[in-house]
């Protein structure tokens, strides 16, 4: 009847779908696992320099962390976190590694700002041309100071 035609008309769809998926995905690049590499760290000494924070990363990832803040992106009404993005590259002796910044701040506390990172890699220079992946950056930045320090983790993968 009309109910089994449907049922079978959705599970052909689901599959034709999961085909569709599995082909256009399979038709890209294949990374192998050996090219990934899990990285784990600091960013250390945080603070603003001009229109730039900067710091030190130590850990898988070692070089000078240079910030520049885009714009706003907005404010959770309920609550009191600010969402931010921007643009930072981290100048090592291998290269300059490059990653676009999503961030949360809960300004709750006055000068104790909680903040979530999330970067998402875009390549680079030397070493680190072609990177791609996530790292994940937690900590906090205090505004009368104007400095912060965050533990990061992630994997960064090369062609």
């Amino acid at each position: 009847g009309v109910v089994m035609s449907m049922r079978t008309f959705a599970a052909a769809l689901g599959l034709a779908t999961l085909l569709g998926l599995s082909l256009a995905l399979g038709s890209g690049q294949v990374r192998s696992a050996s090219a990934c590499t899990q990285v784990n760290g600091h960013l250390l000494d945080e603070h603003v320099e001009g229109a730039q924070s900067v710091g030190r990363m130590v850990g898988s990832i070692n070089g000078r962390y240079e910030f520049t803040q885009g714009p706003a992106a907005g404010a959770d009404p309920n609550a009191t976190v600010l969402f931010g993005t921007g643009e930072a590259r981290i100048i090592t002796n291998k290269g300059e590694l490059r990653w676009h910044e999503s961030a949360a701040l809960d300004f709750a506390n006055e000068d104790d700002y909680s903040t979530a990172v999330l970067a998402s890699l875009r390549g680079g220079t030397g070493a680190w041309t072609g990177a791609t992946g996530h790292v994940i950056m937690s900590g906090f930045f205090h505004p009368s100071t104007r400095t912060g320090e965050f533990d990061y983790r992630g994997e960064i993968c090369m062609p």
